[in-house]
């Protein structure tokens, strides 16, 4: 865009989009961004028999900036997807959210295989071998919460990841 070539930039973003707007199940949420994220995410592991099932009800004008709601979204998701792809069967990804009395509940619920290990602090490690570029999704997913005044639980019991954020 910055080099005049409008032209160009529409053909690449159509070409993007192509695989989203092929998809039955499109998300609605409210959000462009998220919808695309949502939808970009799911068409990408269908092919590892990976199902992403999504709940949403978000109005487009809640008080969260979309790249918050991105960011949040997007680090969820990666987490669930990295840890559903070593799975056999049961590759089925939840993902809920529900606008209530001013404030957004996202759910992530995904199986998984093996301990989640924590730190000292409580903080969760990445199994990465290159853990000092990895292991920062959710602490992005903590400073948006922060910002918004939020809380994040997570739960782990019988092999299912659970992670609530209210922002």
């Amino acid at each position: 865009l910055s080099g005049g070539k409008y032209t160009e930039a529409m053909s690449y973003l159509n070409e993007l989009q192509a695989p989203v707007r092929e998809m039955a199940d499109t998300v609605w949420t409210g959000d462009e961004a998220a919808d695309y994220l949502i939808n970009s995410k799911a068409a990408a592991v269908e092919q590892d028999g990976i199902r992403i099932k999504t709940e949403a009800e978000y109005p487009g004008n809640a008080n969260i900036k979309s790249a918050d709601l991105c960011a949040v979204l997007g680090n969820l998701l990666d987490n669930a997807i990295e840890a559903t792809e070593k799975l056999e069967v049961e590759k089925d990804i939840f993902v809920s959210l529900m606008y209530r009395k001013e404030k957004l509940l996202i759910k992530v619920r995904n199986p998984y295989t093996g301990d989640i290990k924590k730190d000292r602090t409580g903080n969760y490690i990445s199994e990465k071998k290159d853990r000092e570029n990895h292991g920062i999704g959710l602490k992005s997913v903590q400073k948006v919460v922060e910002k918004y005044e939020g809380v994040m639980e997570i739960h782990t019991e019988d092999q299912i990841f659970e992670i609530c954020v209210i922002i």
